[in-house]
């Protein structure tokens, strides 16, 4: 395994449940992110919006890109089901731009 696949390098700044995040975002894409989250008092319900600009990295896992870039987009809900269960639903656009 090469040292390169062994780092991850992400900045996060979290905003009370909130937050922005910044560096390799996984192992092919780096990038920024980033999210916020409403979720009222004694609710059980929240909703989050996250937005992302990826680009790909290059295929020897070093420090290079690619010519490929997306923004990428997400609107959540949640739904706190009790006894530490938690459902989510997400629409948006993936890496793929779809």
């Amino acid at each position: 395994m090469r040292f390169s696949k062994l780092i991850g390098c992400v900045a996060l700044l979290a905003l009370g449940s909130d937050g922005i995040a910044g560096g390799y975002l996984e192992n092919m894409y780096g990038g920024v992110s980033g999210e916020l989250l409403w979720y009222p008092v004694a609710s059980r319900f929240a909703l989050g919006v996250e937005v992302n600009h990826a680009k790909q990295r290059d295929f020897d896992m070093l420090f290079g890109f690619q010519d490929y870039d997306v923004v990428t987009g997400h609107a959540s809900a949640y739904y706190d089901l009790g006894n530490g269960l938690t459902t989510q639903v997400d629409v948006g656009r993936y890496l793929a731009k779809d």
